[in-house]
């Protein structure tokens, strides 16, 4: 990420960007979280961060729209394996997983590309190894 973007919520709901010196909605924290710019959320009445809420909004906002990326067997997976993880090994797992999907999605977005082209290269490839991902598995941590 980059630049800090520091924005305030205000009781009747909506977000100030100090910046831009304006009010701005989920799309626009959205648009800033697209173009890599950290973001900072407080509560002007609490001074509270509430950085984590409106980012789950955000997510809520696109799951609306469009087709949605956490499928129903998903989120009653993630809700399941939440209730019974310990040590918070599972948003450590899916972090990790999140970072190498990341580090790696010029490769994936061009094997896809290649695919959808027929390249001959892509069909002697084969699923995770033609993508020389190392799916993290999370140490604990003590």
């Amino acid at each position: 990420m980059s630049e800090l973007r520091r924005l305030k919520k205000y009781p009747n709901r909506r977000l100030y960007d100090f910046e831009r010196h304006c009010y701005v909605c989920l799309d626009d924290v959205r648009a800033l979280i697209a173009a890599k710019h950290d973001v900072q959320v407080i509560e002007n009445e609490t001074s509270n961060d509430i950085t984590r809420e409106t980012m789950m909004q955000v997510v809520m906002l696109l799951e609306e729209r469009g087709r949605p990326l956490f499928s129903n067997a998903f989120l009653a997976q993630l809700i399941q394996c939440r209730a019974v993880d310990t040590g918070g090994m599972l948003g450590r797992y899916l972090d990790d997983c999140m970072k190498t999907f990341v580090e790696n999605i010029d490769r994936i977005r061009a094997l896809a590309r290649d695919s959808a082209e027929g390249s001959e290269d892509v069909e002697e490839l084969s699923d995770a190894d033609a993508l020389d991902l190392e799916i993290p598995i999370p140490a604990p941590r003590a």
